[in-house]
């Protein structure tokens, strides 16, 4: 499947899809665009309000011509959120949601399914200061609230954590902290460094998020896209099982900067990547039948996990360790049988889901015949690096039998990876197109959801205890969840609250939209970049592409 990566998009979505239209003109069809925070959905003067940045960077820029169906966005979009989005818009999708038509936020975490693609998302930026408390952020904000409703959250993590099928992409705004090792970050500081801000910060071991890089250990995706550094990084993180990572962090949606890369991704070859074509290789020719475009589909296991943890869901501001469980088999198929009831279910090959050999696990590649059975054979330790492998907690205090059969039961929901069987047939479940340019639709969208999952709708107490909270000062007839009220003072926002320290203070005046001077003057190419310049030789089968955003001229 065609997917096309775009790092800090900085609400200038105009630029981004022409660059997108002109690839496609020139043959590269893209199927799915990804994009990796700083998306500014920012429907209206009061999205802007809800918005932290400097006030010399607040611009509505384009998205709200996509909301309104000014404007239409080429090819399906889903992006999560970085560290300046409109925050009242995004707390009602907080189990993901449509925001305008095509274009899809993965919420605070999210999992969804495209084509063949499995596709995790975690939004935000982290900040130790806020990582263990509950999203206690809620309308009117504060400035300071309205900072920190984007500091990334340990239970968002922690629910992706405690996945078990495989994912094949994870996309995040913060880096994996320590990702550079991989890569070649000396040409970084060489060409993308002239402030020295970079290098500082690896020294000190402080770049990237610390949470990332857990959950990179944890998922081992095969590809993970970034953003947030601004500037272009390709590394590749190999994995104590015998599979690796490809990382790909990409610059700001700007004219002279690396913001776009297209892939061409199938997990069933040994790289997981297939070749593009050359640009322009169908002129003179008959171009080959339109594809017809990916459904974007819900994933029963990251909607069960959503369902058994629900309750435990902290809006606190006070520090707490999130304590989740992992949904079971049964769980599993009860969402999977309510999905097929409320919104219906499209059959597609389970070959298409299927990973090449080289790509799963050394212990699953090397079991034959048995398969799964072959775990009865494995001593304590081995058994252990498989549980660390697949990011559950070793048993030690069960017996050898007991471990094997958890594993052997983990393994039957692991995308069944051993299972040979081609021919059998796999369900998705769409997600409904339900976008409606209104200002309820939002919350009407995460409504849906809790119905679909049977579940009590908490986001709506939150609000009425801040309605009673800000009534003294407030009337309740202006009171708006959706953005409609003015900023409340500090004291009544936080209602007792203490101040979050913030500790992207220093990195968000960094280059937060401002205009460095590198790009300044005519927009120069954007360039789709060959992934494999990260070091891996043999599987390079990317070609880069070039699209000059002047003519529409492709280059290679």
């Amino acid at each position: 499947m065609r997917v096309a990566v775009q790092g800090c998009v900085n609400g200038d979505l105009d630029r981004l899809y022409d660059a997108v239209r002109k690839a496609q003109k020139q043959g590269v069809t893209i199927d799915l665009l990804i994009c990796c925070g700083d998306f500014q959905s920012l429907r209206d003067e009061k999205d802007l309000d809800c918005m932290w940045s400097p006030a010399q960077h607040r611009q509505m820029k384009d998205f709200h011509k996509y909301h309104s169906g000014e404007k239409k966005a080429p090819v399906l979009t889903i992006f999560v959120g970085g560290k300046h989005e409109a925050s009242n818009l995004l707390r009602e999708h907080y189990f993901g949601g449509w925001v305008a038509p095509k274009i899809y936020y993965l919420g605070c975490a999210g999992v969804v399914r495209v084509g063949p693609l499995r596709i995790a998302g975690i939004s935000g930026h982290f900040a130790s200061s806020d990582y263990f408390r509950g999203h206690h952020e809620c309308p009117p904000y504060t400035d300071e609230t309205k900072r920190s409703a984007f500091h990334v959250r340990e239970w968002d993590v922690a629910r992706l954590e405690k996945l078990q099928e495989p994912v094949d992409i994870v996309v995040s705004y913060d880096w994996p902290r320590g990702i550079w090792k991989f890569g070649n970050y000396e040409q970084m500081f060489e060409q993308q460094d002239s402030s020295g801000d970079l290098k500082r910060e690896m020294e000190g071991n402080t770049l990237g998020s610390p949470a990332a890089m857990e959950l990179l250990k944890k998922l081992r995706p095969p590809f993970w896209f970034a953003a947030n550094l601004q500037v272009k990084f390709p590394a590749i993180v190999p994995h104590g099982d015998g599979t690796f990572t490809r990382f790909l962090a990409l610059d700001r949606c700007k004219g002279g900067r690396d913001f776009l890369q297209v892939l061409d991704i199938d997990p069933t070859s040994p790289s997981c990547l297939k070749q593009l074509p050359e640009p322009n290789a169908w002129q003179g020719r008959a171009w080959p039948p339109r594809r017809a475009p990916p459904r974007l589909c819900f994933d029963p296991e990251w909607l069960a996990l959503q369902k058994v943890n629900h309750e435990n869901m902290s809006f606190s501001w006070q520090m707490e360790k999130a304590k989740l469980v992992p949904p079971s088999k049964d769980d599993v198929s009860w969402v999977a049988k309510r999905l097929k009831a409320k919104v219906g279910s499209v059959v597609c090959p389970k070959a298409a889901s299927k990973r090449h050999p080289n790509l799963v696990p050394t212990k699953l590649r090397e079991s034959t015949g048995d398969g799964k059975h072959s775990f009865r054979n494995f001593s304590t330790l081995q058994l252990r690096e498989l549980y660390e492998t697949r990011g559950l907690e070793f048993p030690g205090h069960l017996d050898k039998a007991s471990m094997v059969k958890q594993l052997e039961e983990f393994d039957e929901f692991f995308a069944d990876e051993g299972d040979r069987d081609r021919g059998v047939a796999n369900e998705a479940y769409p997600i409904p197109e339900n976008f409606a340019a209104s200002q309820s639709n939002p919350s009407a969208q995460r409504t849906a959801v809790l119905e679909l999952l049977e579940l009590h709708d908490v986001w709506k107490d939150q609000e009425d205890q801040r309605r009673v909270l800000t009534k003294g000062d407030q009337p309740e007839e202006v009171y708006d969840p959706f953005s409609e009220a003015p900023a409340a003072s500090t004291d009544d926002a936080n209602a007792g609250a203490p101040p979050s320290s913030t500790d992207d203070d220093k990195e968000d005046g960094k280059d937060d939209g401002k205009d460095d001077g590198k790009g300044d003057g005519k927009d120069e190419d954007a360039e789709v970049v060959d992934l494999a310049e990260a070091g891996d030789a043999g599987a390079a089968n990317a070609s880069p592409v070039a699209v000059d955003e002047s003519t529409g001229a492709a280059e290679q």
